[in-house]
């Protein structure tokens, strides 16, 4: 299954959504005005609308993030929302609450969010045979199992490549809710992963003392999008619906090119969405809010997992030599400006930030003193030239747009062709005055038909010299057929790629059996009905034991090398408690599944 290849990036708002298919996205995810997974990051139904329209002029595509866990009462309200969506000519809604499929849904695809646990071929395949559009693959899937889940299926699929990681499976985590109230499933998260805790051992030893033990490093898979792609990936998915504009435009420019240069390499793959541009500016990741790159299971399970910080580290910056009050030396690896923002990491792991003030070759005095030692690794996590750069960008995406001057028996036309074959015809009538000179009556109308800077086409102009010259036509009245045109041809472009409708038809094979049934949700009658519809009925969900507060791919048995299958355990190593202030988090394990549980009361 050769789909289109699809580079899918993150809009916190409309100005955000535009910007991401600006610098080269095939498609943008939105948070609905609510219900959305993030909380802060709700969107009114208008902006949405205001989006739909401006992407599908380049055929891009707006995925709708309808994902929180529905009560009861607010099923109603869920539905008409996705009317109001699906009315405003959204792609898809992303959904989490298998409920909202038995609720009567407009006919709009619908592509299976992450925090369904989406990370086996059996559950992959039965979302696909449920009539799922897309299913999103749990982060934590590898290449392996990914290669596997497209074996057995044809659905088009999902992967996050790039942003923060939750180190739990989505949609499974209840450590927010139980330590604040704020619950992950409703779009509220408190991060209590990025917080630091004490990490005690089986026998009661300290291990580490505010250890960020929960908080993994961010996801950059760049230079792996190659094997994704051969092993069944299509849509390229990166993270931020909270994230600005500066971070949206470099991460998605970045990405950009990194698909455009495989796809140079592969005349046989094409991409989802029509369009180019050049940023004004080179990509860099590293210049982008990140906590260190992992590539976190795709090749297995890696070795160095955490972040050091719960904070941005931004780029390697050098090694400190020597420091004395507010001045040190820094054998640099990049050119440091003043204004820069540093962060140091010791060789013991504590660390610090400053700013900047002075710049003597590798001397570089601080705006404040922190505690540095000699030996301490530097960062860049704060670039203000590179900031100032994003900031006067102004990169627009271009369609090539062919342009044929024409002669009719009323006057003229301007016949348009563009890169996906789609014409249109705009014409006027105009009396047939010899031109006097027709050098000047050619510049007129080339000149005229060249001014494209604001609209989102680069024309390419056919023009007949003799017939261009032969008759006089004033800038006015070429320069009113080329902005008719061009309103003619966005229009009939956003007709041509609006979504067609698909029905949702009601199935009825059994749920996977070895899914994470014991920690299933379920918050309203609808997710009931699905469930008993698909062979889990009362008597199973009636039973369910209550769900851990985390399941997790990430072990802190292994972290700390003492995994009893791959490493020497050592009890008194082996971390059975996390400590925060006076919260108490128990660790369990299930070594046959190599994932580590946290509970809020410890495992009999």
């Amino acid at each position: 299954m050769n789909y289109p290849l699809e580079l899918l990036a993150p809009a916190r708002d409309l100005t955000t959504g535009k910007a991401a298919i600006d610098y080269g996205a095939d498609a943008v995810y939105i948070g609905a005005p609510a219900y959305g997974a993030r909380a802060a990051a709700g969107n009114s139904v208008a902006d949405i609308e205001k989006l739909v329209n401006y992407a599908h002029i380049f055929k891009a595509r707006v995925y709708v993030a309808l994902n929180t866990l529905l009560r009861d009462d607010e099923l109603d309200d869920a539905i008409k929302l996705a009317y109001d969506l699906w009315n405003a000519g959204a792609d898809a809604l992303i959904i989490q609450d298998y409920g909202l499929t038995e609720a009567g849904l407009p006919p709009i695809a619908l592509h299976a969010s992450t925090q369904m646990h989406n990370c086996s071929a059996d559950k992959v395949l039965f979302l696909e045979k449920c009539g799922f559009h897309q299913v999103v693959l749990a982060r934590e899937t590898s290449l392996e199992t990914i290669r596997e889940i497209r074996a057995a299926t044809t659905v088009p699929l999902e992967f996050f490549v790039h942003g923060a990681l939750c180190v739990c499976y989505s949609g499974h985590c209840h450590l927010s809710k139980h330590l604040t109230g704020r619950s992950a499933n409703r779009g509220e998260c408190a991060q209590p992963c990025r917080a630091y805790y004490d990490v005690i051992s089986a026998t009661g030893k300290t291990i580490a003392r505010q250890a960020y033990a929960l908080s993994p490093k961010d996801l950059n898979l760049s230079n792996h999008l190659e094997e994704l792609i051969e092993a069944g990936v299509s849509s390229f998915k990166i993270e931020g619906r909270l994230k600005g504009i500066d971070y949206v435009a470099n991460i998605t420019a970045w990405y950009r090119q990194r698909l455009d240069q495989y796809l140079n390499l592969h005349p046989d793959r094409s991409r989802a969405s029509t369009g180019s541009s050049t940023p004004d500016f080179v990509p860099n990741p590293q210049k982008s809010f990140n906590r260190d790159f992992t590539t976190y299971f795709l090749h297995g399970r890696p070795a160095d997992l955490l972040s050091p910080i719960p904070r941005s580290i931004g780029e390697p910056a050098g090694t400190v030599t020597q420091v004395k009050g507010k001045w040190l030396m820094l054998s640099s690896q990049i050119e440091i400006k003043t204004g820069d923002g540093l962060v140091f990491l010791n060789p013991d792991n504590s660390w610090g930030g400053a700013r900047v003030s002075k710049v003597d070759n590798n001397r570089l005095e601080l705006f404040n003193e922190v505690k540095i030692k000699p030996g301490a690794r530097a960062f860049r996590n704060e670039d203000p030239s590179f900031t100032r750069l994003l900031e006067k960008s102004d990169t627009r995406r271009k369609i090539l747009l062919r342009a044929q001057w024409q002669e009719t028996s009323e006057g003229f036309a301007l016949h348009l062709t563009d890169e996906d074959n789609i014409t249109s015809i705009t014409s006027i009538t105009a009396l047939k005055i010899p031109a006097q000179n027709p050098d000047n009556a050619r510049r007129t109308i080339i000149q005229s038909l060249m001014k494209d800077k604001d609209s989102p086409f680069k024309l390419i102009i056919d023009v007949d010299e003799n017939l261009a010259g032969k008759w006089h036509l004033t800038a006015s009245q070429v320069n009113n057929l080329r902005r008719d045109a061009l309103d003619k041809h966005i229009i009939l472009r956003q007709k041509h790629f609006s979504p067609k409708p698909v029905p949702w038809n009601l199935s009825s094979h059994p749920y996977p059996v070895d899914d994470f049934l014991p920690f299933l949700e379920i918050t309203n009658h609808l997710q009931e009905k699905f469930f008993e519809r698909h062979g889990v009925g009362p008597s199973i969900l009636g039973h369910l034991p209550p769900p851990p507060l985390m399941v997790t791919k990430h072990c802190l048995r292994y972290a700390y090398g003492v995994c009893p299958r791959h490493q020497v355990y050592d009890a008194d190593r082996d971390p059975a408690l996390l400590l925060n202030n006076r919260n108490k988090l128990y660790l369990s394990y299930d070594c046959s599944h190599c994932v580590m549980m946290i509970r809020k009361e410890k495992k009999p």
